[in-house]
């Protein structure tokens, strides 16, 4: 997905880097392509204005922050969690080098995730914990109270 999102942003800056319109519908993904779409969303140059149309579901909604304005329809939903990782190999779980090396990866992973939610939506990383924790998708009322977005269309 990233090379597909890359391609099409390169094609949008050859062509005068017009304001772009982001319209998400998203389970979520990859913890490390969200963050490199992050990035080339964050350093577009120009508005990019992300909708969510009916859910931005963890990286989605990590991806939606990169966005100069954030709306999201109505009835839309906005989820955001710890990182998981359903690609674990059974011999990484045997042993704890490999264990350790993962956890701290992970925990990396999330420090940059809590990072970005909290400077964008103004929170303390306490509160983005929590909801983190929580793994519950919020209303379109929910996540603007919480700042994930900036308006309700």
């Amino acid at each position: 997905m990233y090379i597909a999102v890359r391609d099409f942003m390169s094609t949008l800056i050859s062509r005068g880097s017009p304001p772009l319109q982001l319209r998400i519908d998203s389970g979520g993904g990859s913890v490390s392509a969200g963050l490199d779409i992050y990035d080339l969303i964050r350093l577009y140059d120009n508005e990019v204005e992300g909708i969510v149309l009916a859910r931005a579901a963890s990286m989605a909604a990590v991806i939606l922050q990169a966005c100069t304005k954030r709306k999201c329809a109505r009835h839309g939903a906005v989820l955001i969690h710890h990182v998981s990782s359903s690609s674990v190999k059974l011999d990484v779980l045997r042993e704890k080098k490999a264990r350790d090396a993962l956890i701290a990866d992970m925990e990396r992973d999330q420090q940059r995730l809590y990072a970005i939610l909290a400077k964008k939506t103004g929170q303390k990383i306490t509160r983005i914990k929590a909801a983190c924790k929580e793994e519950r998708f919020m209303t379109a009322e929910e996540a603007l109270a919480f700042k994930l977005i900036d308006e309700i269309v």
